[in-house]
């Protein structure tokens, strides 16, 4: 049957509560400010029943959780003091006694105190990986700012270059570059003129015609015009370019 503690008026199991031998009324240890598996003194009393003992013009008013309280005497023999605690928690919730000792409280104190220390241990272990990992980062970091510094100034320098050749292709070209321009486009020119004559100069044909009489006043071209039909040759006056009489004037 669970009891009710004093001090915090909540139930409590057999083995949390102390009962003190004056008032009979269950207390946590922890209410108490006892250990867990500390050992019981015969003289203890719960802080209610302390704070009502005659004071005697002394200024030692007991506290509450002293923990002066349940510390064993000098007189205890070491059997004593390692002997089961014969505190009877049957008055109030009717079960057995509660029985540990010293030892078990120094075995739970070495092994939280081991537990702390690993914990302590691997947490010093993460920020150390933690550490490491930022310092990584942060060398990461550098990096991408100087490539990015480098990136910067090579677009700088791209810039330079393309407003250069903008500008001299937006001002004409220098004097040079037109006079060389100009020299080229008259050489043109020309070569496409000497072309044009020179195929003109391969469609001539010069045809001689000798044996006819020279008479005055007569057209040359009509004579020309007169043979080509009687030789059977279709020539217009337009296909004739001259016609002239070569040599002296002989008379008909």
């Amino acid at each position: 049957m669970p009891a009710k503690c004093n001090a915090c008026c909540k139930y409590m199991s057999v083995m949390e509560g102390v009962i003190c031998p004056k008032c009979k009324e269950a207390n946590h240890r922890a209410c108490v400010n006892i250990p867990r598996d500390a050992q019981i003194h015969s003289s203890w009393l719960c802080p209610k029943c302390k704070a009502a003992l005659p004071r005697n013009n002394e200024n030692g008013t007991p506290l509450r959780g002293m923990s002066a309280a349940y510390v064993l005497d000098d007189s205890m023999s070491e059997s004593f003091a390692t002997r089961q605690a014969s505190i009877e928690l049957g008055v109030a919730a009717g079960t057995a006694p509660l029985s540990n000792t010293a030892l078990d409280v120094t075995a739970d104190y070495r092994e939280s105190q081991t537990d702390l220390s690993v914990e302590l241990r691997q947490f010093r272990e993460e920020m150390r990986q933690t550490r490491e990992e930022f310092r990584a980062f942060r060398q990461e970091m550098l990096d991408l700012r100087a490539l990015v510094s480098s990136c910067d100034a090579r677009l700088t320098k791209l810039e330079a270059r393309v407003d250069e050749m903008e500008r001299r292709a937006g001002s004409g070209a220098n004097d040079d570059h037109g006079s060389v321009v100009n020299m080229l486009e008259t050489t043109v020119a020309q070569l496409k003129q000497d072309l044009d004559d020179r195929d003109q100069e391969l469609l001539l044909n010069d045809v001689e015609i000798s044996g006819i009489p020279e008479e005055s006043g007569e057209n040359v071209v009509h004579l020309v015009t007169a043979c080509a039909v009687k030789l059977g040759v279709a020539v217009d006056e337009r296909d004739i370019v001259s016609c002239v009489r070569v040599g002296g004037l002989h008379a008909g």
